[in-house]
């Protein structure tokens, strides 16, 4: 599958793992068939063969576990949350370094966003389109501040949100089911690390501007 990069802050909690057990049954059929007295037969048994193709196709679906399939959707409301809190950033923020870092978010993001939807087209997992609730109330909040209101306000929620990214993602790396996820979330901790101390540095400077006792 394919994997490129990601950092990105989340405000989600994935879901405890489960372990589903099926149980099948055979039965054995010691009735012999009469080939002469079903002259169809091929044409039922091409129709079967297609039946049993398409359950396998809508088997795919739950080849990730319960923890992949939520750990894959945080992450896509978190990328897409990033993308459009970078471009309010990019437009509304007053300090350079804080614009210059919102420009990164959505440059970054995008990419990430768009190397998760090939891990879950992969998988035959369905993404979210647009950010949860949670991170819609954020981004509302963002679009009404402007100067050094906005740049507090979006610099303090890129370090609490990159520390409960950094946390979710070290789970998946050490939980994950999937290796591709596993390998996902892997990779992207040290981008996630970046963006923390980033936003950490610009977090210190402003508060020294804002604070200069």
């Amino acid at each position: 599958m394919m994997h490129q990069f990601l950092a990105l802050p989340v405000i989600a909690v994935v879901n405890s793992r489960h372990d589903f057990v099926a149980a099948g049954s055979r039965t054995d059929n010691k009735q012999k068939i009469d080939m002469k007295t079903i002259p169809y037969f091929p044409l039922f048994m091409c129709a079967l063969l297609s039946f049993a193709a398409c359950n396998d196709d809508d088997d795919n679906d739950n080849n990730l576990s319960t923890y992949d399939r939520d750990f894959l959707t945080s992450a896509a409301h978190a990328n897409l949350a990033e993308i459009e809190a970078g471009k309010v950033a990019s437009t509304r923020a007053d300090d350079d370094a804080v614009q210059d870092y919102g420009e990164h978010m959505d440059s970054e993001h995008t990419t990430a966003w768009n190397d998760l939807k090939d891990l879950a087209d992969d998988e035959n997992h369905s993404l979210p389109d647009e950010p949860d609730d949670a991170h819609k109330q954020k981004l509302d909040y963002l679009r009404d501040l402007s100067g050094y209101s906005f740049d507090t306000a979006y610099i303090n929620s890129q370090v609490k949100d990159h520390e409960m990214a950094i946390a979710l993602f070290e789970d998946a790396r050490d939980n994950a089911d999937d290796e591709d996820v596993k390998d996902y979330a892997t990779r992207y901790l040290p981008h996630l690390e970046d963006h923390l101390a980033d936003a950490q540095a610009i977090k210190a400077r402003i508060d020294v501007i804002m604070n200069p006792d």
